[in-house]
């Protein structure tokens, strides 16, 4: 048992969503509240953080007739892939620098506190703060001083950060977006910078195209020098490799086609001459000569078989009427059987000859496969050459339509020589937002609540489960060291307080109590017994001792058996009994007695009134005091011959259970095992898949109502 505590190390982690409803349920309160106070935790720490505004302006960048070109090219529109390079491009003229610091210079932002440089935080200040200290030896680590002004770059590179220029999807519509931490400051920058794009649109004009022209130019001179280069290394790797088409097919897959339309051809006549060969035989073994002359076609074969019929009848016909010793019969027969044999070497000739037939066919379709394997060899080598040509035809492809495209509209610049400006329509302008972008407070607060109250929970089911307390039947046996012989579940009541004995879960108790009588009677050390003396303990008070031990009575009772429930706890509901042995149940031999326990092993009158018990009674069962309150259990365990140690779920700490069963075991009492009380068979608390209640529900139409006496008893309405 020492070692099995010591490998789970006496807390084996075993979290199920029972326990977590459990937990739930129990600290339903506790968990609101620090949810409640992680919420608020949340929403204070979001008010703490500097609010950033975000507002932005519409721009729609399209006109009627936009993307034409004047004069001769007004009719040739611009298409799809170069109108959304126009508009791309002005996304890049709306984050352009010279824009910025137009706006920058016109609103005076080099005053805003946020383009000033920023602080160099707390990591910052703990090396400056050192190297101030270490310069006292080291002149090298002293600092140089700063000057805390916003330079020009500082200044774009952070206005560019809060900037955000995006097109929507598939339209002309820009949105020029600016963040900070002044609502009505961010909507002027914005506002600022849309203007300043229009005056720049303005100053613009429709400009010349000469730069554009000249650029294109070059852009068709080189792409038209990469098409002839594209080209060229086509033809020479088809060239090199010999892949020319022949009718859609290189010479080498028509010579695969070829080969393959032999070989099937040659399998074809093998099989043919093969099924020739033993239809023939199998004639000659049936001796059907007619068959072998119609399937071989031989004038020879055909000639000496009609001898043979004539020469057969002539010898019929002689031994008719003269009998088989006249001179003239015997050499008639001498030429049957003559033709007979020239018959048979005749077949044997035509079986030879369709046989070598048959062979070489094989040979054939053997020299065909053979070559046609080399050929496909060759063939996969050839696939791998034309996929590589088809990458170079593709590539080919590609720096074909980029000229051509480039060619066109360097034609269109030609004959129109300008592009007119593209205009754009202000839709909406920035206007002050009323609440900030981020931090959200809500989300904070539902982030904070959801977290803490998640946290606080898995925390709650992570303590109980730390607990050293008994969870289930494995815990029973490994922390005792004995088996776990029985189960008693959580009984259901009826409104007067008395106990449902129809219910299904106390018929499942019944069943556990046979199994524990069971177990007591035939002990494998002593054997089959009928008079016993049974001790019923444990650690603690309330983990339903005077339940069990009255019920374990009462269903011995039941069978027959003359019983004797004696109550050593004062403190028990079955002291209520008296001070006399008295009947318990008047329709059964089920008596009671108080019995105070004694206050040493050595009271010989306590003994012999146990005695005198066992003779009268076939089954005394001893209910005790907890061991952990009283010595009660320690010294009447040597004079009963078995004891029941009871562990109750999530209440018996787990080495107090090891401890009794130590302190009964060295008092010389028996522990014949261990129960396991207060069990929830409907949520599987306290069960393993090993065991049988654990299966309680599936089993629950087996557990038929059956007619269980129902007595009214107040005093034992609860386990106890």
């Amino acid at each position: 048992m020492n070692e099995a505590m010591t490998r789970t190390g006496g807390l084996p982690l075993e979290i199920s969503w029972a326990d977590v409803l459990r937990v739930w349920r129990r600290w339903i309160v506790v968990i609101g509240l620090i949810a409640l106070g992680g919420g608020a935790a949340a929403v204070y720490l979001a008010s703490r953080i500097e609010p950033t505004y975000d507002t932005q302006s519409v721009i729609l960048f399209d006109r009627p007739d936009a993307g034409k070109i004047k004069g001769a090219a007004e009719t040739a529109p611009i298409d799809a892939s170069t109108r959304a390079w126009l508009v791309r491009s002005q996304v890049e003229i709306l984050r352009s620098s010279n824009l910025v610091r137009e706006v920058v210079d016109e609103l005076h932002l080099t005053d805003e506190p946020m383009f000033q440089p920023k602080g160099p935080g707390l990591v910052g200040t703990g090396v400056a703060y050192a190297k101030t200290f270490l310069s006292q030896w080291l002149p090298s680590l002293k600092p140089q001083p700063v000057e805390n002004l916003a330079d020009a770059d500082s200044v774009t590179r952070e206005y560019l950060n809060r900037l955000t220029v995006q097109q929507d999807p598939d339209t002309y519509i820009l949105r020029v977006g600016f963040r900070a931490p002044d609502a009505a400051l961010a909507a002027k920058i914005a506002n600022a910078h849309t203007q300043a794009y229009f005056a720049w649109l303005q100053q613009q004009g429709a400009g010349a195209i000469g730069g554009t022209s000249d650029w294109l130019k070059q852009a068709v001179d080189s792409a038209h020098d990469r098409l002839i280069t594209a080209e060229n290394n086509v033809e020479a790797y088809r060239s090199k490799n010999a892949l020319v088409d022949v009718g859609g097919r290189t010479a080498l897959e028509q010579q695969l086609a070829q080969m393959s339309a032999d070989l099937a051809a040659a399998q074809a006549a093998m099989v043919s001459k093969q099924a020739r060969a033993n239809e023939i035989l199998r004639l000659q073994q049936a001796g059907q000569v007619e068959g072998i002359v119609s399937m071989s076609g031989s004038r020879t074969l055909e000639e000496l078989e009609s001898q043979l019929g004539q020469v057969s009848a002539n010898v019929a016909s002689l031994e008719s009427v003269r009998g088989s010793a006249y001179p003239d019969v015997r050499t008639a027969r001498a030429s049957r059987d003559k033709l007979q044999s020239a018959v048979r070497s005749e077949i044997g000739k035509i079986i030879e000859g369709e046989t070598s037939e048959a062979k070489i066919a094989a040979a054939n379709v053997q020299q065909l496969t053979v070559a046609l394997n080399e050929l496909k060899s060759k063939t996969l080598g050839a696939e791998n050459q034309r996929a590589e040509l088809s990458r170079l035809e593709g590539e080919a492809e590609t720096e074909r339509s980029v000229y051509l495209s480039l060619l066109q509209q360097m034609r269109g610049y030609d004959r129109a020589g300008e592009l007119i400006k593209a205009d754009a329509t202000l839709l909406s302008p920035a206007l002050i937002p009323d609440m900030p972008s981020s931090p959200r407070t809500g989300l904070f607060g539902i982030f904070g609540f959801c977290i803490s109250g998640g946290l606080s929970a898995l925390a709650l089911v992570w303590r109980e489960n730390r607990r050293e307390v008994v969870r289930h039947t494995g815990d029973m046996t490994t922390y005792s060291g004995v088996r776990c012989i029985g189960i008693m579940p959580k009984f259901s009541r009826r409104r007067q307080g008395s106990w449902d004995r129809s219910h299904a879960k106390y018929l499942f108790f019944r069943e556990e109590l046979r199994s524990i009588c069971a177990h007591l009677l035939r002990s494998p050390s002593r054997g089959l017994r009928k008079n016993m003396t049974v001790l019923v303990t444990s650690a603690l008070p309330g983990e339903g001792k005077s339940t069990f031990s009255y019920e374990l009575g009462r269903f011995a009772a039941e069978n027959g058996v003359r019983v004797l429930l004696v109550s050593t706890d004062l403190k028990s509901k079955n002291a209520l009994m008296g001070t006399f042995p008295a009947s318990l149940e008047p329709s059964l031999s089920f008596d009671g007695v108080v019995w105070p326990a004694p206050a040493t092993t050595w009271e010989t009158d306590r003994r012999q009134l146990l005695a005198s018990w066992q003779q009268e009674y076939g089954l005394i069962v001893i209910d005790t005091p907890p061991l952990s309150a009283m010595a009660a259990s320690a010294i009447l365990a040597p004079m009963a011959d078995d004891t029941l140690v009871l562990g109750r779920v999530d209440q018996t700490p787990r080495l107090l259970l090891n401890s009794v069963v130590r302190q009964i075991e060295a008092s010389g009492g028996r522990v014949a095992g261990t129960v396991l009380t207060f069990a929830q068979l409907d949520q599987k608390k306290g069960l393993l898949p090993s065991d049988f209640g654990y299966y309680f529900q599936r089993n629950r139409e087996y557990l038929q109502v059956s007619k269980v006496p129902q007595i009214r008893d107040d005093s034992r309405s609860s386990n106890g």
